[in-house]
């Protein structure tokens, strides 16, 4: 019960996470936003909260499984998972409320760095917990290109 209790906890905190980043981006995604230009693999604005939903509900069992693992390792990916949180939401900051995609980029880049270093270090350590992250790894990057697109053509 205490391995469950774990896993809804961090689901719970990285679905608090996207709920804040949500609170930041409703204005200008209505305005700013739709004024860019875009690249044409841009997905509909209605998939963004879809994707980005079933991402933190996989992100957070990623970070629940190795929180319950006993080793060594677990506590600096735990810290790292923590961080590329952090970075995730900044995006959210630096393109959205501040309107610069270039601080945007330069963040995502980060966060790339993050995750493949969190991704790797966990499929050391919880195999199941790399796997449950690869989506959101997978999507970072393709985000990081349609960030890019809109750096160069706007």
């Amino acid at each position: 019960m205490k391995k469950v209790f774990s896993i809804l906890v961090a689901i719970v905190i990285c679905l608090f996470v996207g709920w804040l980043s949500s609170l930041m981006n409703v204005s200008p995604i209505e305005t700013w936003y739709q004024s860019l230009e875009k690249s044409s693999f841009t997905p509909p604005d209605y998939v963004f909260p879809i994707v980005w939903g079933v991402l933190y509900i996989l992100i957070g069992v990623s970070a629940g499984l190795l929180y319950n693992v006993h080793d060594i390792s677990r506590r600096p990916l735990m810290v790292l998972f923590a961080v590329q949180l952090l970075f995730n939401l900044s995006w959210t900051f630096f393109f959205f409320t501040m309107q610069s995609p270039i601080l945007g980029f330069a963040n995502l880049l980060i966060l790339v760095i993050l995750g493949i270093a969190y991704f790797i270090g966990t499929m050391l350590v919880k195999r199941s917990s790399g796997l449950f992250f690869l989506p959101y790894l997978l999507w970072i990057l393709f985000a990081t290109y349609l960030n890019f697109y809109i750096v160069i053509y706007n």
